[in-house]
């Protein structure tokens, strides 16, 4: 009887190690997984805010007054949706770029439901580009040369740029996991706007 009980004694012990090994490689394997989607997001949002960077700071590079920055609007969340201006290529062609966010996908966690946005740029009226599908938020804030916001109607008096974006990693079980965001900003001040 006690050979009987010390077989059971001993499977339990072995059963209980061989589920707490088990759990640790799940966690271990998912928390690689997770990490290895972060710094692909954080990748992606630093490729495309480095683009958006270079390119904002040649706005109105070599144009005339009247053809720099053209239209800047807000949608009713007060995320940026429209940005257009011009500018010089290396070639000096003139070129008319515009950005427009438009909804890409609607994820829901715990109680909260989160649009996803994707920046499209276009040239000269022709798709161009567009950047990952995964942004929460998108601002770009116009100021005067004192820092002074602009208002839209009088977008000739913009000599500074805030940028500020978000990008979410939806990732996993909805109803368990948070939402993580990488936050990005800078300000610039484009010579072509001087």
């Amino acid at each position: 009887m006690a050979f009987l009980l010390d077989h059971i004694a001993a499977t339990l012990v072995v059963g209980s190690l061989v589920l707490i090994l088990a759990t640790l490689q799940f966690r271990a394997q998912h928390s690689s997984v997770e990490q290895a989607a972060m710094y692909s997001a954080k990748k992606q949002t630093l490729e495309f805010a480095d683009f958006l960077t270079r390119e904002l700071s040649n706005i109105g590079m070599e144009m005339p007054e009247g053809q720099r920055l053209e239209k800047h609007s807000s949608n009713a969340y007060g995320l940026t949706d429209t940005l257009r201006f011009w500018r010089k290529d290396s070639a000096g062609d003139i070129l008319k770029i515009e950005y427009v966010l438009v909804p890409a996908d609607t994820i829901a966690y715990h109680d909260t439901t989160a649009v996803l946005y994707q920046m499209r740029r276009y040239q000269n009226d022709v798709l161009a580009g567009q950047s990952m599908p995964t942004l929460r938020s998108f601002n770009i804030d116009l100021f005067d040369a004192y820092g002074v916001a602009v208002p839209d109607s009088l977008l000739g008096q913009t000599r500074q740029m805030r940028i500020r974006l978000t990008t979410a990693l939806p990732y996993g079980d909805p109803s368990r996991y948070y939402l993580p965001e990488i936050h990005w900003g800078t300000t610039l001040r484009p010579q072509g706007l001087e």
